[in-house]
């Protein structure tokens, strides 16, 4: 077990912190990525702040939201948004990405869904519940991020 870790690409360290800081706040796309399963998903920026950025994702309902942001410019149309498995949150309104089942797994007190949107594929954790439990191939549900546990890159 390490307090610190060292993320290297190429022979290039591209971030040194606590495990749980790669995690929640990588510097990157490829730290992300690294550190675990991540979906990236291409938003619309509206206004970066000092250090989170205004988004929106095309075609999914709902307002602009803010997110903590790594090296935007300020200049940016567009960027990508890392959502990790468990920080995807079930929307009760249909509002949100809609997703497809195409496979789950049990995992104790949650359930693994691997699903198709007009995003692309996704994988969401969630917590078992009378909806969740049931989920099986082919069904229907929608998720939002949860924003404040995400991270926006620059496109590489």
């Amino acid at each position: 077990m390490a307090d610190r870790v060292a993320v290297m690409e190429a022979g290039a360290i591209r971030q040194i912190g606590t495990p749980s800081d790669l995690y929640d706040r990588p510097n990157s796309r490829f730290v992300a990525d690294f550190m675990s399963e991540v979906t990236f998903i291409e938003v619309g920026v509206e206004k970066i702040e000092t250090d989170k950025a205004r988004i929106h994702i095309p075609g999914v309902t709902g307002d602009d939201v803010a997110v903590f942001q790594v090296g935007l410019s300020g200049q940016e149309k567009t960027a990508v948004l890392a959502v990790r498995p468990e920080c995807f949150l079930m929307s009760d309104n249909n509002t949100g990405i809609r997703l497809s089942v195409l496979e789950t797994a049990y995992a104790g007190d949650t359930i693994m869904v691997l699903a198709t949107s007009a995003l692309g594929e996704v994988k969401v954790k969630l917590p078992i519940s009378s909806t969740t439990e049931n989920l099986g191939h082919g069904d229907h549900f929608f998720v939002v991020p949860d924003y404040a546990k995400c991270s926006i890159f620059p496109h590489d």
